[in-house]
């Protein structure tokens, strides 16, 4: 009796097991069918801000979790910045002097920056050395965004909105996967990251594949990259391209280039000319 039970036992478990792998080998399958898009570009050229925007349009936006993120991200940054400003620039105020004492203090444990401080960011961020030193310390595009708005950032209920974390530029390190359905069809769009010492892991990623989104920055033609100084941005940006398109693994995939950063470079083309940087260029606009 129990040798009967013990086989009956063994027969549910096994079928239990077969039915199990059925279903995954049937998962797999329809994984293997659905479009898987690989975000590829240099640093900073807005790949994650791309999959931002993805995700309020495509997804359910931003989570509770990732608005507490963002907000500690955006008042940390906020802080640094200023401080990687003027300590770099012969400027002699008690404000100075005053507000890099705070900074070494940072972050708080509540991470909220106090009202004396905020008055303080706010006079030192109307000196006009304070706001050149932003291009020339390489800092964010978008810094000036959050200066203009550090009274808003620094109230205690803060909540970033999503403007806010759209202009939050943070540094990649690692591969994410985000999956949208669009249309009752699931998209798994692969963001990785774009600094030049992380570009070798690329390629595990190209045999399976659909559609390569290689998205370049158009306002970066007068910046250098911050993992090496002496190349320009652009430049990389179309030597990665060339590289990539070129690649024998790219023969499959379908090829999008996304030119991105057109509201940036709107405002920049107009102070700086592009054959500054690129005396070959011939366009109309200098």
């Amino acid at each position: 009796m129990d040798e009967k039970l013990e086989r009956k036992n063994t027969q549910a478990r096994n079928k239990e097991i077969e039915q199990y792998l059925k279903e995954e080998r049937k998962a797999y399958e329809k994984y293997l069918k659905e479009p898987k898009l690989l975000i590829l570009g240099s640093s900073d050229c807005g790949k994650s801000t791309l999959l931002k925007q993805m995700k309020i349009l495509h997804g359910n936006g931003f989570s509770e979790l990732e608005k507490k993120a963002a907000r500690d991200n955006i008042r940390t940054n906020l802080i640094n910045a200023l401080t990687q400003m003027l300590k770099s620039i012969p400027l002699q105020s008690a404000d100075k002097t005053n507000y890099l004492s705070f900074s070494e203090d940072w972050p708080t444990p509540d991470n909220v920056i106090p009202k004396d401080i905020v008055d303080m960011v706010k006079r030192l961020w109307e000196i006009p050395e304070v706001k050149a030193s932003c291009k020339e310390l390489k800092l964010p595009e978008t810094t000036p965004f959050f200066f203009n708005a550090v009274e808003r950032l620094s109230e205690a209920e803060y909540i970033p909105t999503d403007e806010d974390i759209l202009n939050l530029r943070t540094v990649t390190q690692c591969v994410s996967e985000t999956i949208f359905n669009i249309n009752g069809s699931n998209f798994h769009f692969f963001d990785v990251s774009g600094l030049r010492h992380h570009r070798k892991a690329w390629f595990s990623y190209f045999e399976h594949v659909t559609t390569v989104l290689f998205v370049a920055s158009i306002s970066s033609y007068d910046q250098n990259l911050v993992e090496d100084p002496t190349v320009n941005r652009m430049v990389d940006s179309l030597v990665l391209f060339e590289q990539i398109t070129n690649h024998k693994l790219m023969a499959k995939p379908q090829f999008v280039l996304f030119f991105n950063k057109k509201d940036l470079y709107e405002v920049k083309i107009k102070q700086v000319g592009i054959r500054e940087f690129f005396p070959e260029y011939d366009g109309t606009r200098s």
